[in-house]
């Protein structure tokens, strides 16, 4: 019986480089397999839920506003009077 290494390639759209080391690893690698390097410490974190809904909140009071401005010129607008042209 012979031992075989079985080597895989890991394509590239799912691999990282390793910052420490520069060896290649699997994109959802937690940690270097060969230096031990931490890559979850410098993944960011993802955006918190009161951040969107702030981010949701500005949108809709943006909106809302533009909703009112036009509102009001085109009352303004219904209200100016026709100017009759003379033909004098």
């Amino acid at each position: 019986m012979t031992n075989e290494v079985i080597i895989r390639s890991i394509p590239v759209s799912e691999s990282i480089k390793c910052p420490q080391c520069g060896k290649m690893m699997q994109s959802y690698a937690k940690a270097c397999g060969f230096c031990s390097y931490d890559f979850v410490k410098d993944k960011p974190a993802p955006p918190s839920k009161n951040a969107l809904q702030g981010c949701f909140a500005i949108m809709a009071l943006v909106l809302l506003g533009a909703l009112i401005l036009l509102g009001i010129s085109s009352l303004v607008s219904e209200d100016r009077p026709a100017q009759a042209v003379s033909t004098q």
